[in-house]
């Protein structure tokens, strides 16, 4: 007896792979807060899309109410272009648009944590000056949390908290990051984010599971799942 070679796994890893950044894309986006001026208790690890909401402005303010009227109590506005050769907005375009969203974020008739990205880091412009000036910007725009992924060393996320106000997110969950939750509290970082992380860790082990069988014919993989009663107790509360 053997694995059907035809429609059963070797069939569904592509399609798997075809969809994965769909599915990074919808799965919640986890956070822990590390303390009361993002709008949720210390310690506490909140799950979206109910609690945080990725947002792209593009010049399209009314996004923000949009996203607040499908149940969203915050969101993002990034300043990367998605273009080659012109990575990120122009630093007075890309604070108007924070303020912008901002504007939008306080006609609401509930707080909206809206938090400016500056995305030097992550498209190839690791220029850790011009992202803290892009920061301060922001602030100045009145956006309520900071965040510039890509940070990975302490020197660098020092130099962003310290030259900020407003609560600083630093994503982890990144492969060779090893600082702790203590380091970056120590730190004075506000926010931590795992991005995609979980959704990867969960996905990595589908696929663990789905080459085992292929490959070996054997089912250990399921010597460490998850068991109907904890999930069922997850659910419960």
């Amino acid at each position: 007896m053997k694995l059907s070679q035809n429609g059963g796994i070797t069939q569904f890893l592509p399609v798997v792979s075809e969809f994965l950044p769909l599915f990074l894309l919808v799965i919640p986006q986890p956070f822990v807060c590390h303390s009361g001026p993002v709008g949720v208790a210390p310690g506490r690890f909140v799950l979206g899309p109910v609690a945080f909401f990725f947002l792209l402005i593009n010049n399209q303010p009314n996004r923000a109410t949009l996203a607040a009227a499908a149940g969203a109590v915050g969101g993002s506005i990034e300043d990367s272009t998605g273009r080659t050769g012109d990575h990120v907005y122009e630093m007075r375009h890309a604070a108007e648009r924070v303020r912008a969203a901002v504007e939008a974020s306080r006609s609401l008739p509930f707080p909206f944590t809206l938090t400016a990205r500056a995305e030097n880091h992550i498209v190839g412009r690791p220029d850790l000056k011009d992202t803290i000036r892009r920061l301060q910007a922001y602030q100045e725009a009145g956006a309520d949390v900071l965040y510039a992924p890509g940070l990975v060393s302490r020197d660098e996320i020092h130099a962003v908290v310290s030259s900020v106000d407003r609560p600083v997110n630093v994503i982890m969950g990144i492969a060779g990051m090893q600082l702790t939750y203590t380091d970056l509290s120590t730190l004075g970082v506000r926010r931590i984010s795992v991005g995609s992380a979980l959704a990867r860790v969960a996905l990595g082990a589908f696929l663990r599971a789905a080459r085992e069988m292929l490959e070996h014919g054997t089912f250990t993989f399921a010597n460490e799942a998850a068991s109907f009663r904890e999930l069922n107790e997850i659910f419960k509360s």
